[in-house]
């Protein structure tokens, strides 16, 4: 017995000698989750100079749009990270014919840590452009479906 916990002793300290050699903290999980998603963060907002190659990828979305108007539909562009998804949906959000389509366009982030009350205010501060007071999911909830009744909306989650 003294035996194994010598040896796992000497496990023990090689893993703290690593950490001191990579100056590893004890809070780096939390430190990387925040910045996370810092990084992931989005907004509408786009550079269009700076985009090339996406033109027509935008343009089969916009049809796509176009063609299933009088519907309710959903539209999900989906693949690996960094393919460029955010920035093709940046795209067709600012396209002018979106915009003059859709009585509402709405931009919202969604994190991993989802929160439906958090998420419903967000939609509702998009549609407003100001801050909501209201607090409760079924009052937050009740005001969104008032905003959105009888009107077109182009969403869009990043």
């Amino acid at each position: 017995m003294a035996h194994r916990l010598k040896n796992m002793r000497e496990k023990l300290d090689a893993i703290a000698d690593d950490k001191n050699d990579f100056h590893l903290t004890p809070h780096v999980g939390e430190i990387a989750a925040d910045h996370t998603y810092n990084l992931r963060l989005t907004s509408p907002l786009v550079n269009e100079s700076e985009i090339h190659g996406r033109g027509k990828e935008k343009e089969e979305i916009v049809n796509i749009l176009f063609s299933n108007a009088d519907d309710l539909s959903i539209y999900a562009v989906w693949g690996m990270g960094g393919l460029g998804k955010t920035t093709l949906v940046q795209l067709v959000y600012n396209e002018e014919r979106v915009q003059q389509q859709f009585d509402l366009r709405i931009w919202v982030f969604v994190s991993t840590d989802f929160d439906l009350r958090g998420l419903t205010r967000a939609i509702i501060e998009s549609i407003d452009g100001a801050p909501c007071e209201n607090h409760g999911l079924d009052p937050l909830q009740q005001l969104l479906q008032q905003k959105l009744a009888g009107k077109e909306v182009f969403a869009c989650t990043g």
